[in-house]
């Protein structure tokens, strides 16, 4: 998988190219070199960058700094292009390194909804719970459970789909051949 990555990064980075506008596109809306962004490319970096606030320049003479952000980092990654940064190795393991966390966090995001939308609390279970923590060792709710039913309902529901997590990434590892040289692992100290 790393070495298709890098091979895919590789060929990206020679190929890239800045955007250019074709005839009968959209307007570019900011150039910088090359680079030509049309309004909604602007936006979306904008989105992108979590800058909600982001106001249009007043006049030709004022650039926002969200703009000027904008640019500094398109000049900077146009400088590292230029000294050929995207094609060394260090940067292909930190593409690797980014791709594998974006690719965790997007499957265990579309797999917390999943589960949240399958798992159900019933009234017996909250009613178990309660009856826990009254018995339980530490100090007994002093609210009747009638008052604490919605908080006790979403602490049973984060259980539940808890352990559901725990069982699909338990079920994950079942199902996988895991090899580990112990004599090669203890040379890490």
């Amino acid at each position: 998988v790393a070495s298709v990555l890098l091979t895919g990064v590789s060929l990206y980075s020679a190929s890239y190219k800045p955007a250019t506008v074709e005839a009968g596109s959209e307007q570019p809306a900011v150039r910088i070199n090359n680079l030509k962004l049309t309004e909604e490319e602007v936006r979306q970096e904008i989105a992108s960058r979590g800058w909600t606030h982001a106001e249009p320049p007043r006049d030709a003479a004022s650039e926002p700094e969200w703009l000027s952000e904008m640019i500094t980092r398109e000049l900077l990654v146009q400088e590292a292009q230029r000294l050929g940064l995207d094609r060394e190795p260090e940067f292909m393991r930190a593409i690797e390194r980014f791709w594998k966390e974006g690719l965790i966090k997007i499957l265990i995001d579309r797999k917390a909804r999943e589960i949240s939308s399958r798992t159900h609390v019933f009234e017996p279970e909250i009613e178990a719970y309660y009856k826990k923590l009254i018995a339980g060792s530490g100090p007994a709710p002093q609210e009747p459970l009638s008052v604490l039913r919605e908080q006790l309902e979403r602490k049973v529901r984060e259980e539940k789909e808890t352990q559901a997590m725990e069982e699909w990434l338990a079920d994950i590892r079942r199902g996988a051949r895991i090899e580990v040289d112990h004599e090669a692992l203890a040379e890490l100290k």
